[in-house]
């Protein structure tokens, strides 16, 4: 049973004295993958000087070295050499047994060069694709940084308040999105965003386009380090920008100070963002279905963009959490 496995095995099969590495056996496999006839490696041995067949005579000393020493080798890759001097790279198994007190080594060659240039392919095409992508999503920052610039640029031609503010909200959304894209370039995840820094950035810079002074109102955050996809952070973000600006905007309007808060935490299977401030709340007859407020239907409609669930209410002030699955939807 044992010849049969060994002789009809397309894997090449050899056997070695352990002593002095001579081939007392070879199958057909062996003969196919190294180029050479049974008569020409019986009794010969493996060595630069006699049949050459490692490129690297230290691969050779450092696998007899630990076949030795574990009795022993798995899956070793290896670059060998075939009878006419091609060089390809063989994966090798090896263990020793013995045979009437006189110790053998059956060892297993087999050629993956194909599968390793597939490799080779397939890890330069992601490498190309990441490098395309980050490109992409360097132009679409420096665009979006464009448009920043000339909305700032028409917007200080502006004379009365209500254009001012809905100029001051294009330009938080486009922000808001740049950011994004900004952090993506720095990411070593080309598609996923820690929303932490992210997050925190992004109220930053929501004070500034509102010239919201540090002594009026006061930004406080618990924001813990997830990371999350492009798509839904887009949402969060956008959603972020909309009750922070409406925060600024309305909710200390008769007051000299403020405090806006923000959360986020993870529990697991749930993604949990929290935006609340201590302002004026929202009136009594607040309906979210029948609210003609632009930035809270674009926080309802993004919500159910991802899935999301959206609580909305007054506790002391305004307060607004959004639920959403911690894995990505299929």
């Amino acid at each position: 049973k044992f010849s049969k496995f060994f002789y009809s095995n397309p894997v090449g099969l050899s056997i070695n004295r352990v002593d002095n590495g001579v081939f007392v056996e070879i199958n057909p496999g062996f003969s196919q993958l190294f180029g050479y006839e049974p008569e020409e490696v019986l009794g010969h041995n493996s060595t630069k000087e006699d049949l050459n067949l490692w490129v690297n005579d230290e691969d050779r000393r450092k696998m007899y070295t630990e076949l030795n020493e574990k009795g022993e080798i798995i899956s070793l890759e290896v670059p060998c050499r075939k009878k006419d001097g091609t060089i390809f790279i063989g994966l090798i198994s090896a263990k020793l047994f013995e045979i009437n007190g006189e110790q053998f080594r059956l060892t297993t060659n087999t050629n993956i060069s194909m599968q390793k240039e597939l490799e080779n392919l397939l890890k330069k095409a992601a490498e190309e694709k990441e490098l395309m992508l980050r490109e992409l999503q360097h132009r679409i920052k420096n665009n979006l940084n464009v448009l920043s610039g000339l909305l700032s640029i028409a917007a200080e031609n502006l004379n009365d308040e209500k254009s001012q503010n809905v100029f001051a909200d294009a330009l938080s959304r486009i922000k808001t999105l740049s950011t994004i894209y900004k952090h993506l370039y720095k990411s070593p995840d080309f598609d996923l965003i820690n929303l932490r820094i992210y997050l925190e950035e992004l109220a930053k810079n929501l004070f500034e386009t509102y010239n919201v002074q540090k002594w009026k109102v006061k930004l406080v955050t618990q924001i813990e380090d997830i990371k999350l996809d492009v798509k839904r952070t887009e949402s969060l973000g956008l959603i972020l920008n909309e009750l922070i600006s409406n925060s600024l905007k309305y909710a200390f309007k008769d007051r000299n100070d403020g405090i806006i808060k923000i959360g986020l935490e993870s529990t697991g299977e749930n993604i949990i963002l929290t935006v609340s401030d201590n302002g004026a709340g929202l009136p009594d007859t607040f309906n979210l279905l029948e609210t003609e407020s632009m930035g809270l239907r674009l926080v309802k409609l993004l919500t159910e963009q991802i899935g999301g669930q959206l609580v909305i209410e007054n506790r002391n002030g305004v307060f607004v959490q959004i639920q959403i699955k911690n894995s990505q939807p299929g």
